[in-house]
């Protein structure tokens, strides 16, 4: 029987771990190893542990995961990191994997997408919201953590209707769900997306969710 991976969550919401541990528990290649509440005493129980797989928030009470996951890569190289947090722009994106982590996953996103993260992150595959290439990381990585004046423009000449669509587009919402919050047809939001895509100069919906983050949209707005 093939052993499962150790995770170790760091964050300083109880109730959160709670719900993460909740979610590994069903999953047959993961187990929770320890919890920890901050960055030093995540980095305490890393040493001591040494998970496979280290799960951990940006924002903590006495550090920040982004420095957090330096500190560990310098003692424990081996380790995988998996950043979750509220933030998805551009900014948080870039550091995280900058600092070395393999994947991000919003806070908010369906529990399968968590477990869907894991997996790739164990695998030493980069992960947020879907699969990326190493490629897509590299650019991620070098983009400014500023806003770009022209990506600002572009979204700011979206109608409001095509704005309230782009919002609920990169949160992954299927199309029939879209129409029934916006009170439209499927085929309007599809038209929509079209338009929204080809006026922000995106291919898919991955690069979509690329562009607001670099809006600082996050892809849990209501």
């Amino acid at each position: 029987m093939k052993a499962k991976k150790g995770i170790l969550i760091v964050d300083d919401h109880p109730v959160f771990r709670e719900g993460i541990k909740s979610v590994i528990g069903r999953a047959a290649a993961f187990k929770v190893v320890g919890e920890a509440g901050g960055s030093r005493e995540g980095l305490r129980m890393a040493l001591e542990l040494k998970p496979d797989i280290i799960l951990l928030d940006i924002s903590l009470p006495d550090g920040n995961g982004v420095d957090l996951i330096r500190e560990i890569r310098t003692v424990l190289p081996q380790v995988l990191f998996l950043m979750v947090s509220v933030h998805s722009d551009t900014r948080h994106l870039a550091e995280s994997f900058q600092a070395g982590a393999t994947g991000y996953h919003v806070k908010g996103s369906s529990p399968e997408k968590l477990l869907e993260a894991l997996e790739e992150v164990s695998q030493g595959r980069y992960f947020f919201e879907s699969p990326m290439s190493p490629e897509a990381v590299e650019r991620i990585k070098s983009l400014s953590v500023n806003t770009s004046r022209d990506g600002a423009s572009r979204y700011a000449a979206l109608t409001k209707r095509q704005q309230e669509v782009m919002k609920l587009l990169v949160r992954a919402l299927p199309y029939k769900t879209i129409a029934e919050r916006l009170a439209i047809s499927s085929r309007t939001v599809k038209n929509h997306r079209a338009q929204i895509m080809n006026r922000l100069g995106v291919k898919n919906r991955a690069e979509l969710i690329r562009f607001a983050a670099g809006l600082g949209l996050s892809n849990t707005d209501p």
